[in-house]
């Protein structure tokens, strides 16, 4: 699996989504001081919940910064 960190502050824990080609989705929080995907909070995720987390934080970035014009 593919995993890519999403990291504002490296003393906070850290968002991570891994994937892979055959239908495997996943997002978590890291605990810290662990490898990512070692440890922590993860869930699984289906297309249908990956494009409703998409529309949410599209709409929380809107919200908290402004649109993209």
């Amino acid at each position: 699996m593919q995993i890519k960190t999403i990291v504002s502050d490296p003393n906070l824990r850290r968002l991570g989504v891994a994937w892979d080609r055959i239908g495997n989705v996943q997002v978590g929080v890291d605990v810290e001081g662990a490898e990512v995907g070692e440890s922590g909070l993860w869930a699984d995720l289906d297309r249908k919940g990956c494009n409703d987390l998409i529309r949410v934080v599209r709409r929380a970035r809107d919200s908290a910064f402004g649109r993209d014009e």
